[in-house]
């Protein structure tokens, strides 16, 4: 029997195993049937490889469940990186099989998942958004090889069904060809893997070394933090300080009698001791500020953090800048500490009502970010442990949930998208109105095929917010039955550019959707009675002057579901429709009618309302 050779590829198995809740194991087997153009030897690279990238495939459904992905929006194809980067893919067998009479290579892939250690390497890898990229355009690669390769086996299966075989040389070159670039793209990704794996145990211990620190650190502070809390119980200035807490408990208690030059001193004491807590920089600034202004405060600071290598220095002295310069020194802080949760609460207050009077929408958008973080800081135990005092602890949760809770009037989406568009058609074209949540200063659009920006420019009226002229708030566009893109754009009341966002015309759509609304208004006016000739006829003059918007139109005689169709030539057209010869008006019903129901099936497939009609006795 003479040998047909068919490519097929065939998922035999996947199975996911768990152990001890703490390894997941995902196997995938490939069998990949070959003959024609296409060797043995490159039959083998894309199994390996496709068993491979599906094992991963399975894998990267745990990565996708993991919170810290879930809470860092990591993109699909950036979870297949992240997959690719972090577990190693082991081919555990390989061998020829036969399949009736075609010859094949079957290979199992399998992918160990240790979930123990998972995010620890997730947090290393998305810190490194270089190899993460690397990996991402190497997957690409790899994917479009396999495409290729999908590609040729269909035309070898062509060749293969046919007489004509003088293509199997060309296609045997093109499958070799791409076989060498699939092995070149597996060794530069294994090769990724294990640097990433170099790093990963480096950071490792590094992580182990500073924890061990840490933990020692944090004992000695929760002592002080105890020990003030027990001073502050007992008042009273203590007569020969010794202790950090000690000192502290004394600054407060001068402060609060008035005596600053006292407090000052103890506070300076308190701070040799170079400690990582915040509220006292903060207690200490309020009144060093009323003192000394705030380019004495900060040439106080500057002597401070001269002194010491307390990392919290630093960042309080930011407190001190002006608004500009502090936000983006609290920005680059908190992007080289993203754990540290005070920095959030910090940025939120830059981003509130009380800073920025009369803020706009991203000012709002941002200051509920930076609040979502901080509350996400203290739940996780990031934030407390940076504070001696925890009656500041609880001023600062009690005002961010307050701030939170306002902000929670502004719909999420409203704060993204801040502009929506309304469509109107007329004779002279299409006019598009744009509605902003916040007061602009001044409205910019483009089509897809226009090369910049323009204004819709300003009119005469002074805006009582902004202090200028009120911008005009629609454009127009010629009449079309193609859709259109418009992009528009905006400055908010500070000059800033806020967008650009996209909207799209659907000329059949927006003219069927204002017949729908002018429809959805005159429901009293669909039909009406007449009785002619001993005859009692129904009339839908009116739904038909409005079709243009009308799928199909049902009525039922003294029935109250609707049953029989009012059939009715389309309509394309937006407005009245003209009511030629061929468009039904009505219809004779029975003479002792008592009602008529009516439903209307849109343009757009949704439905009406059934609507009643009673006939009157006459």
């Amino acid at each position: 029997m003479q040998r047909t050779l068919l490519l097929a590829l065939l998922m035999v198995i996947v199975m996911v195993s768990v152990s001890f809740a703490e390894t997941k194991t995902y196997t995938v087997t490939v069998r990949q049937l070959f003959g024609g153009g296409q060797s043995p030897d490159s039959a083998a690279v894309s199994a390996v490889t496709k068993a491979k990238r599906e094992a991963l495939e399975q894998a990267g459904t745990y990565l996708e469940s993991m919170t810290l992905v879930r809470d860092s929006v990591v993109a699909a194809d950036e979870i297949f990186a992240l997959t690719a980067g972090l577990l190693k893919t082991d081919i555990i067998t390989r061998k020829n099989v036969m399949e009736g009479d075609l010859f094949g290579i079957e290979v199992t892939a399998r992918v160990v998942v240790d979930t123990s250690i998972m995010e620890v390497r997730v947090k290393a890898l998305l810190a490194d958004r270089g190899s993460l990229e690397e990996i991402k355009k190497l997957k690409v690669r790899e994917r479009d090889l396999l495409d290729r390769v999908r590609a040729l086996e269909i035309k070898n299966l062509a060749m293969l069904k046919s007489q004509d075989k003088s293509a199997e040389k060309d296609l045997s070159r093109a499958f070799g060809e791409t076989s060498a670039e699939l092995e070149d793209v597996g060794r530069l990704l294994d090769a990724k893997f294990a640097a990433i794996a170099r790093d990963i145990s480096e950071i490792k211990r590094t992580t182990a070394r500073i924890e061990k620190s840490q933990e020692k650190m944090a004992l000695s502070l929760e002592k002080i933090s105890n020990g003030f809390e027990e001073l502050a119980r007992q008042g009273g200035i203590i007569s020969a300080p010794k202790t950090p807490e000690e000192f502290y408990s004394n600054a407060r208690i001068y402060e609060l009698r008035g005596d600053y030059g006292n407090a000052r001193r103890a506070y300076m004491d308190y701070f040799r001791f170079d400690l990582d807590y915040i509220d006292p920089h903060v207690r200490f600034q309020t009144f060093l500020k009323v003192q000394e202004g705030r380019e004495g405060a900060r040439e106080v600071y500057e002597y401070i953090r001269k002194q010491g290598k307390s990392f919290v220095v630093p960042f309080v002295s930011l407190f001190l800048l002006e608004r500009e310069a502090r936000v983006r020194g609290l920005v680059e802080f908190a992007r080289k500490r993203p754990d540290f949760g005070p920095v959030y609460y910090e940025l939120s207050k830059d981003y509130s009502e009380a800073r920025l009077p009369g803020r706009g929408i991203e000012d709002r958008r941002r200051e509920k970010e930076y609040l979502e973080k901080f509350i996400a800081a203290y739940k996780d135990g990031r934030f407390v442990r940076w504070f001696i005092d925890k009656a500041l602890v609880a001023e600062y949760l009690a005002d961010s949930e307050k701030r939170l809770a306002e902000l929670g009037v502004t719909p999420a989406a409203l704060m993204e998208k801040p502009v929506s568009v309304s469509w109107m058609k007329s004779n002279a074209g299409w006019t598009a109105t744009m509605i902003i949540a916040e007061p602009a200063i001044e409205v910019f659009y483009r089509l897809d095929s226009d090369q910049s920006f323009r204004s819709t420019g300003l009119t005469q009226i002074m805006h009582s917010q902004t202090g200028k002229p009120m911008p005009v708030m629609f454009a127009s566009f010629p009449l079309t039955r193609k859709p259109l893109k418009l992009w528009v754009k905006y400055k908010d009341r500070q000059g800033r550019e806020m967008g650009p966002w996209a909207f799209v015309l659907d000329p059949g759509g927006e003219a069927g959707r204002g017949d729908k609304d002018v429809l959805e208004m005159t429901k009293t006016s669909w039909i009406s009675f007449r009785d002619y000739d001993g005859k009692t006829l129904v009339y839908f003059t009116h739904l038909m002057s409005w079709r243009g918007g009308i799928s199909r139109i049902y009525y039922g005689v003294d029935k109250e579901t609707p049953d029989i169709e009012f059939k009715f030539p389309p309509h394309k057209g937006a407005g009245t429709a003209l009511i030629t010869e061929d468009v039904p008006v009505y219809v004779e019903v029975p003479s002792g009618v008592k009602f008529i129901t009516v439903r209307v099936l849109y343009f757009d497939q949704t439905r009406s309302d059934v609507v009643t009609f009673a006939k009157s006795e006459q």
